[in-house]
């Protein structure tokens, strides 16, 4: 929530970086711009299992792969 005036809100309209709805204004493009959870969680799973493997190798050596049975949350 933003607090301003509606001829601030009408510049920002105006110059198309906000657009009116039935509640308001919303950002241009916003729900489109903004990562899906579901593809931040993916991506957070991905640095986990990385450094768990990283962190294998440098400690157990490149054979062990003790960080493939590694829960991914963890």
């Amino acid at each position: 929530m933003l607090h301003g005036t509606k001829s601030e809100a009408q510049v920002l309209v105006d110059v198309g970086l906000w657009e009116p709805v039935d509640t308001g204004w919303q950002i241009r493009n916003y729900a489109i711009r903004q990562e899906l959870e579901v593809i931040t969680e993916w991506k957070r799973r991905q640095q986990s299992m990385a450094a768990k493997r990283t962190n294998c190798v440098r400690w157990h050596g490149p054979d062990c792969g003790c960080w493939k049975s590694a829960d991914p949350i963890a």
